[in-house]
């Protein structure tokens, strides 16, 4: 099954060239033991290295907006393991980091907020 995917529901993902990808929460406070209080909601960056052309239309091409509704399929760290998730989240514009001389795109990075499991 391909690792990382994209779509506009749930039932119909595309497989997407992603190199790297981080899920993090953020950190809203500490309770009265000092244990961290987490957001609901995690925020997912996805980043493409050496991204073909036509792989970067794809994933712009899901981009018409920023808050657009997304389903992603993405890595989900947990300590020594992973494993793969599907979260509901909100999509911000693609940036291209990097480019060559010749405008080729050499990096990308997606941020994904909101994003809940599914």
């Amino acid at each position: 099954m391909p690792t990382y995917q994209i779509g506009t529901t749930v039932n119909v993902l595309v497989d997407v060239h992603v190199t790297r990808s981080e899920v993090t929460q953020e950190v809203l406070g500490r309770d009265i033991n000092g244990a961290e209080i987490l957001s609901a909601y995690s925020t997912v960056k996805w980043i493409c290295e050496n991204i073909p052309q036509e792989d970067f239309n794809l994933i712009n091409s899901y981009y018409p907006s920023d808050g657009a509704d997304r389903y992603i399929r993405t890595r989900v760290d947990s300590g020594s393991s992973f494993t793969y998730s599907v979260f509901s989240c909100k999509m911000s514009r693609p940036i291209v980091t990097t480019e060559s001389a010749l405008g080729e795109i050499l990096k990308v990075e997606i941020v994904f907020v909101r994003c809940e499991a599914v």
